[in-house]
Order: C-alpha cells, then structure tokens, then sequence
C-alpha cells in the first residue's frame, strides 16, 4: 500500500491540474465569444480587447 500512495497523489494532482486548465480555457472561450457577440450586436461601440 505505501507504494502506490505517491503515484496516487501523482494521479490526483494531474488531473486537478488538468480540470483547472479546462476550466479556465472554457471560461476564456466564452468570454470571446460574448465579447464578440457583443461586438456584434452593438458595431458603434469600441470593442474592449485586453
């Protein structure tokens, strides 16, 4: 048993380190495409791209 505790840990913290990573290109996705969206509906506002 105490050998596989490490690799568990190993496992674990990748796949929280991956769900984060999905998380937050979800998020930015999104938040382009609202933006552009946006952009879209409303031409004579400047779009704000940071």
């Amino acid at each position: 048993m105490p050998q596989m505790a490490p690799t568990l840990w190993l496992i674990i913290s990748a796949f929280l380190t991956l769900t984060l990573l999905l998380m937050l290109m979800f998020i930015y996705f999104l938040k382009e495409k609202e933006m552009t969206y946006t952009d879209k509906m409303n031409p004579m506002k400047p779009s704000l791209k940071w």
